[in-house]
């Protein structure tokens, strides 16, 4: 008798484990689906000096801040924007060569925009998106730095720093 309930627990155990994947998946899906709901509008930068109209929720705070334009929303979306060189490779050589947030791996890296996790106590998030403009203007749009982001709000964001444009 003993040995058939062992076989039983045995048994149910990897039930129990497929079973809960399936419902992280699901979350997990249902949480990207709420984010791009979230990021649906669009905002005219323009208003603040800059001429790009940035993806993001409705009626995002926008705030100069030290030269550059920090974009919040909520706590999961906070992004900055900032004229500059858009230099790809400077910027992956500062993020793989940091010895305080320690680079970890790239998720995305296209021409202009990169998505990467690193780590100083906990795995983070963070994007670097390059836009450019018909003038040799050059927008930065970055995660703002200091705040943790998942992967999926990093990834959210990420998404709406890439559809953005240059009026």
């Amino acid at each position: 008798m003993k040995k058939i309930n062992y076989f039983i627990a045995a048994l149910s155990i990897p039930v129990m484990i497929l079973s809960g994947c399936k419902g992280n998946e699901q979350s997990q899906e249902t949480a990207t689906t709420e984010q791009a709901a979230l990021i649906a509008g669009e905002y005219d930068l323009s208003k603040s000096g800059l001429n790009l109209i940035i993806k993001a929720p409705a009626d995002p705070a926008v705030e100069q801040v030290a030269g550059a334009y920090e974009v919040k929303a909520n706590e999961d979306f906070q992004l900055v924007v900032a004229e500059g060189a858009g230099d790809m490779n400077l910027m992956k050589s500062d993020i793989q060569n940091n010895d305080v947030n320690k680079f970890t791996r790239f998720l995305v890296e296209e021409p202009d925009a990169i998505l990467f996790e690193s780590q100083i106590t906990e795995p983070e998030f963070h994007f670097f998106v390059v836009k450019k403009g018909s003038n040799n203007t050059v927008y930065e749009i970055q995660d703002l730095k200091g705040k943790i982001f998942t992967e999926e709000q990093a990834r959210a964001m990420f998404e709406a720093a890439k559809a953005s444009r240059v009026k």
